[in-house]
């Protein structure tokens, strides 16, 4: 009985170290990291190169990947019991199934009040004046996410809030939040109904609160995206171009990478595309129609209070411990 043990042990072994190594001897971790899905037809390969015929097996369009590493060119993805290399330009929408975060997402550290003002601006965008007072989410060394690049805030220009873990917070306090930017270059020939629609969803986010096992959803808030509800006609990604509520997409996107570091599960998420959008990022965009809506479950064990401001193209939402002081 001990000798069948030992055998049956000896033929497992092999098993779990292919499981937790990469086609290439890479050590992975014991579960994926995220799912994404596959953009088109697409071979699941053995060696990094899109010329070899050493492949494990197809994946479909539109198929739902495991993926436990994510590099610049390729990522080491699982489908139909097989581990192998994937062309990261072929996947889109990661949905994380750990703490690791969004591949491209900065994690950020805390809110940074302005105290002076000051200018931030990356290549291939004007950029934005900052006020004293406008609030921006930041790493704690003052950079930002800015577009698909990153902005640095001067030491002297601004105070520090770090974000408080949700077990640990006191009412009012910032568990997490995101900012994101836009000026006139986003709102094609109507800048100002674009940022005018920014506003009213703000407004009509500002100071909901989301209880403990509550579902949050954009649409009840923001809904529908016509005339009759307030909304002017702006740029937005849609076969035209334009639309009633063009801009509130923005909105929802920032709402959706501020909850990337607190424990929410997603019911509802939509891209604008693969191709993504201007202002985040590739697939950390969060798009909503009156068809589509962005929704999730708070999960974190206290209530989550919304902050949200547009400050002249500082666009910030904060989630803060909404529980009585």
């Amino acid at each position: 009985m001990k000798r069948l043990c030992c055998l049956l042990l000896m033929m497992l072994l092999p098993l779990t170290a292919l499981a937790l190594s990469g086609p290439g001897g890479e050590e992975l971790p014991d579960a994926p990291l995220w799912q994404a899905k596959i953009r088109m037809d697409t071979r699941l390969r053995k060696v990094k190169d899109m010329d070899s015929r050493d492949w494990l097996g197809k994946v479909p369009e539109d198929a739902l990947l495991d993926v436990y590493a994510v590099a610049v060119d390729w990522c080491i993805c699982g489908y139909g019991g097989e581990i192998g290399y994937i062309p990261y330009d072929r996947l889109y929408q990661f949905y994380r199934l750990t703490d690791a975060p969004l591949p491209g997402y900065t994690v950020l550290d805390g809110v940074a009040t302005i105290t002076q003002e000051a200018f931030l601006a990356v290549e291939g965008y004007a950029g934005n004046t900052l006020a004293v007072g406008d609030q921006l989410c930041v790493c704690k060394t003052g950079l930002v996410p800015m577009m698909h690049d990153q902005a640095q805030l001067a030491a002297d220009a601004y105070t520090f809030e770090p974000f408080v873990r949700p077990e640990e917070a006191r009412p009012g306090d910032a568990l997490c939040g995101y900012t994101t930017f836009y000026n006139d270059s986003l709102g094609g020939k109507l800048p100002a109904n674009r940022a005018f629609n920014i506003d009213l969803a703000v407004a009509r986010l500002q100071g909901a609160v989301i209880a403990p096992g509550e579902t949050f959803s954009f649409n009840q808030y923001c809904a529908p995206y016509t005339q009759a509800n307030g909304y002017k006609k702006a740029k937005n990604i849609s076969n035209s171009g334009y639309g009633y509520g063009g801009g509130v997409c923005q909105v929802s996107t920032t709402l959706f990478n501020a909850i990337q570091i607190i424990d929410v599960a997603l019911e509802q998420w939509y891209i604008h595309s693969y191709w993504g959008v201007a202002y985040v990022p590739r697939t950390l965009d969060a798009a909503v129609s009156s068809a589509r809506d962005f929704s999730f479950v708070n999960q974190t064990g206290v209530p989550l209070e919304i902050q949200a401001m547009a400050q002249n193209g500082v666009l910030t939402v904060i989630l803060r411990h909404g529980g009585k002081k």
